[in-house]
C-alpha cells in the first residue's frame, strides 16, 4: 500500500526492504526529485495513511524541522525513508541494508 502511494506521487526509486522480526515488518525507501518533493511526498503520505485509519507514530525531519534531505515517517510495522538523491547517495542507506 505504501510502496503504491509513493508511487502515485511520482517518487523515484522505490525499493521495499523486508525486516520480519527486525526493528519493524518493513523498511520502504524512495527518492524525491527536489527539496519540495521530498516534503510533498511525506505530507501526502501521511494524509493517504490517515484516510486509511493509520497515523505515523513517530516523524523526523518533516514539519517543525524539515531536512533538505531525508524524512523519516514510521508506522509501526513499516517504516518509511525518503530521500532526496544527494541524501540517499550521502546515507548509502541500499547498502546499508542489503543484507536484510
Amino acid at each position: 500500500m505504501v510502496s503504491a502511494f509513493l508511487d502515485e506521487l511520482k517518487a523515484e526509486n522505490i525499493r521495499v526492504v523486508s525486516l520480519e522480526n527486525h526493528v519493524a515488518d518493513e523498511f520502504v525507501v524512495a527518492t524525491a526529485t527536489s527539496i519540495r518533493h521530498l516534503h510533498s511526498l511525506a505530507e501526502n503520505l501521511l494524509q493517504k495513511m490517515q484516510v486509511r485509519g493509520v497515523r505515523a507514530h513517530h516523524i523526523e525531519g518533516y514539519g517543525s524541522t524539515p531536512s533538505d534531505r531525508w524524512v523519516l515517517v514510521d508506522f509501526v510495522d513499516i517504516v518509511v525513508h525518503l530521500f532526496t538523491d544527494e541524501g540517499r547517495r550521502y546515507f548509502d542507506f541500499d547498502r546499508l541494508w542489503e543484507s536484510a
